[in-house]
């Protein structure tokens, strides 16, 4: 994880909707039922936490070197010109634009929404 004085500043983080937990009751994980169109879900991508819930809407930071958030927020860094690469299910790549964070199908309930990145 880079770092500048005592903030993080960036790594990895894992989409924790992907997660199996312990308590079979809780039926929004992903993995728990078979999946379909692998290729639309992100698993690991640029991000400043280990793992991130992101909620669709979440707003749109106004830091993009270290927002104080575990939602989408999280994965919108200027890590590459305004830009972050994601791992998807399917085991593909994309560098993507920050707006289009918010079209990606985090969760079973995600909607994808427009937003501006500035």
């Amino acid at each position: 994880m880079l770092t500048t004085g005592v903030d993080a500043v960036g790594s990895y983080g894992f989409n924790h909707w992907l997660y199996q937990p312990a308590n079979p009751k809780n039926r929004n994980p992903y993995f728990r039922d078979q999946l379909k169109n692998t290729a639309e879900i992100p698993v690991l991508g640029d991000c400043t936490e280990p793992y991130a819930l992101p909620i669709v809407p979440d707003r749109v930071p106004t830091n993009f070197i270290d927002p104080e958030s575990a939602g989408v927020e999280a994965y919108c860094i200027d890590r590459h010109r305004m830009a972050v690469n994601i791992v998807f299910l399917d085991g593909h790549a994309e560098h993507l634009p920050l707006a289009a964070l918010w079209k990606l199908k985090w969760s079973r309930n995600s909607k994808p929404s427009d937003v501006v990145v500035q």
